[in-house]
């Protein structure tokens, strides 16, 4: 104590006290994760009077294109972390590709996408299909299609159902002819036909059927002959068509007759 002072001389400041320790005022005071606490003014209208004041933690979770918002364990605020693949295609194409995904431009079936993982990142794999060579004056342009993928041209001829079919020929007979072509019907297309194995009779099973007529009718049409006369000709009109059951002849009895065909001929030279 100074000489000729009586009373010892304290000093007082404001601040706030939290857990028996003194902060400033305006100074940061410890607190949970989600939010921020400040020594302060308790409100304007008591500008002397100063308390520990908080505010909550506002969070930015905004993440760009391929990113995920994650919150770790203990943590207030989570950090963007990467999701997918982002590809970006020409100036004004991007796309979110995820994980085992496939894409196609727009436009182009022969460019594949691929998003894959690898540890912590995400890697985009482009695959480009190359077409075989293609001539257009080799394939019926009724059977030019676009291959599975939708990349290339491919000629792939549809198998055709069992029809009747119209056209109009001029009939020959014996040196006559129609004055004029005539209509002939035909049958042509698929039927129903397979080979395959049967665990019941430990064989293979066959069927086979055939595209034929079902339904025909005779036709009259006059022939104009070379020497000038006239002839009378009638010809077969298919009126219906269908697939009709036939004997298939198996590979075994094929070379079996084909055997008997040859130990014919061979008896015949050594009749000969």
């Amino acid at each position: 104590m100074p000489p000729g002072n009586c009373c010892p001389i304290f000093e007082c400041r404001q601040g706030c006290v939290v857990n028996e320790t003194y902060y400033a005022p305006g100074a940061a005071v410890p607190s949970g994760p989600c939010e921020e606490c400040t020594c302060s003014a308790s409100s304007p209208s008591r500008p002397h009077h100063l308390a520990v004041t908080c505010q909550p933690v506002i969070c930015d979770t905004y993440c760009p294109l391929g990113y995920k918002y994650t919150v770790e364990p203990g943590q207030c605020c989570g950090t963007c972390k990467a999701a997918a693949c982002v590809v970006t295609v020409g100036d004004n194409i991007t796309h979110v590709l995820h994980e085992g995904e496939h894409w196609n431009p727009p436009g182009d079936n022969c460019t594949v996408y691929t998003c894959e993982k690898h540890a912590d990142q995400f890697i985009q794999v482009i695959k480009e299909a190359s077409c075989p060579a293609f001539n257009h004056d080799e394939c019926d342009p009724d059977d030019i299609r676009l291959s599975d993928d939708g990349c290339c041209l491919v000629c792939r001829r549809a198998p055709k159902l069992c029809m009747k079919y119209n056209t109009t020929t001029v009939i020959n007979y014996n040196g006559c002819v129609s004055p004029a072509p005539v209509e002939i019907t035909y049958c042509e297309g698929s039927c129903d036909a397979y080979s395959r194995y049967s665990q019941t009779t430990n064989t293979m099973v066959h069927k086979c059927s055939c595209c034929q007529e079902i339904k025909t009718s005779k036709r009259k049409v006059t022939l104009m002959c070379s020497d000038g006369t006239s002839l009378d000709h009638s010809y077969t009109y298919v009126e219906k068509c269908s697939c009709v059951d036939a004997e298939c002849v198996t590979q075994g009895n094929t070379q079996q007759e084909t055997q008997q065909i040859k130990t014919s001929q061979e008896q015949a030279n050594v009749k000969n």
